[in-house]
């Protein structure tokens, strides 16, 4: 009995469209292929429709594929357990041995540090603490922990300067603690590089589509099926893409996407 190659490569394609988009290992992907084109041969030779196989959505098939895949790759609970608390411990540690060392580096700068006149020091105790409400006004305003190590140090200058410890040891310790207390916080402050999550079609750029109708050269129009939309498609060399071919979306132009086969 004849086998229809072009449906079997199309449910293939789609199938393969969505792994992807699950993030699902190259390695793992091709494994999955391989054995869904042996059951959908079968299933064709038979007299059977590839739907008998995959069901009536294609996209429920192969997120069910993918999901138990995934999890046969996940590691066991209790190694997940042990990683997150093993991070818990570091970070205690870290703020545990942060204050530690500022404690000290304070005391001794305290006990130990040579005293100034007063009156000189006065311009020295409004700075710091006019730089510790202001550093700490723009932390809670920026919420990122990148400020707060250094209203930290302000404020334990400040300390320094109304017990008249010297200027120049001063802005010693304060270079110090805010050094120490941004190591100590490094992992709670939020990365400034996030990127903005595109919207709109810009989200599909990378991402793999398959051509429902084919692309036949530089100015001819397709259609190409991407998650659960379908739209048209171009291409900017003079590739001929033929049904079912699995493409990667270069560009948005206009309301139309710019693939190239992948």
């Amino acid at each position: 009995m004849e086998v229809h190659v072009a449906d079997i490569t199309t449910t293939l394609n789609a199938c393969e469209l969505v792994w992807r988009q699950q993030s699902i290992a190259a390695a793992d992907i091709a494994e999955m292929r391989t054995e869904l084109e042996s059951h959908l041969r079968e299933a064709t030779s038979a007299g059977k429709s590839a739907e008998s196989v995959v069901g009536p959505d294609i996209n429920t098939f192969a997120r069910s594929w993918a999901q138990v895949k995934t999890t046969r790759s996940m590691p066991a609970s209790d190694t997940i357990q042990a990683t997150r608390s093993y991070v818990a411990a570091r970070s205690r540690t870290r703020l545990w041995w942060t204050l530690g060392a500022i404690s000290l580096v304070t005391l001794l700068s305290l006990i130990l540090g040579p005293r100034g006149e007063a009156a000189d020091l006065e311009m020295w105790q409004w700075i710091f603490v006019t730089a510790t409400f202001v550093l700490l006004i723009g932390e809670m305003l920026s919420g990122g922990f990148f400020v707060l190590p250094f209203g930290i140090g302000a404020g334990i200058a400040s300390a320094l300067a109304f017990a008249r410890v010297e200027p120049p040891l001063i802005l010693l310790v304060f270079i110090i603690t805010s050094s120490l207390a941004l190591w100590g916080l490094r992992e709670f402050a939020r990365k400034d590089d996030d990127h903005v999550v595109p919207v709109g079609a810009n989200r599909y750029v990378g991402q793999h589509a398959v051509i429902t109708e084919p692309i036949n050269g530089v100015g001819t129009v397709g259609r190409v099926r991407i998650e659960t939309e379908s739209w048209m498609a171009i291409a900017d060399n003079n590739e001929h893409i033929s049904t079912g071919s699995v493409v990667l979306v270069s560009e948005v132009r206009g309301a139309r996407l710019v693939v190239r086969a992948d």
